[in-house]
């Protein structure tokens, strides 16, 4: 680690870059860009990392990122720039177990996925324009989950969205049909325009 970091014990961080670089989030080219950020900082372990952005495969990605934390390489790992439907991608915020734990402690399902990512060290940086939601996202330091119910939440991670892939070419296929289709059914040029 060079001189000028041992001796100010800089908070080092890195950020995945997506919107620049989208292959970054393919799972073996986000190990390679970690391997090269700690290279280059000259460093075997990172404080933070930032998935930046919600960008091609960046469930992959993520699961690269839990590798790197999990072997102490990672000290922090989080997302930043995920709006709240794609931070609902990620954990189901309408799931009963998550709505039964919140029940428990009085709380949301949204804030139970916030204390759980709280818990495991994940840096959470949720985004709101609604003033109710960002006082909601703060309360979430008044309860622990217990170490059974942070396994029942682990375990609802089942490897697979359940929303639309803008990236999977079978679903924009289907989708460009439906399209199509819907064209075919329904003559838009009689419809009134208010424009």
């Amino acid at each position: 680690m060079p001189q000028f970091f041992r001796q100010f014990k800089l908070f080092i961080q890195a950020m995945s870059l997506s919107s620049k670089m989208r292959r970054l989030f393919l799972p073996r080219a986000c190990k390679a860009s970690i391997e090269e950020s700690m290279r280059k900082l000259q460093t075997d372990y990172l404080d933070l990392l930032l998935l930046h952005q919600p960008f091609a495969d960046y469930y992959g990605a993520w699961r690269a990122l839990e590798e790197y934390y999990e072997a102490g390489k990672i000290r922090t790992i989080g997302i930043s720039n995920f709006y709240p439907d794609r931070m609902v991608d990620m954990a189901l915020f309408s799931h009963p177990v998550l709505s039964e734990i919140g029940v428990r402690y009085g709380k949301t399902a949204a804030q139970v996925v916030l204390r759980w990512h709280l818990q495991r060290g994940i840096v959470i940086i949720p985004k709101s324009v609604h003033s109710d939601r960002m006082a909601e996202n703060f309360n979430v330091f008044d309860f622990k989950l217990s170490a059974e119910e942070m396994e029942m939440i682990r375990v609802l991670d089942k490897k697979q969205s359940a929303f639309f892939s803008h990236t999977d070419p079978a679903m924009v296929e289907w989708f460009g049909k439906m399209v199509e289709e819907r064209k075919k059914q329904h003559d838009c040029t009689k419809e009134k325009k208010n424009w």
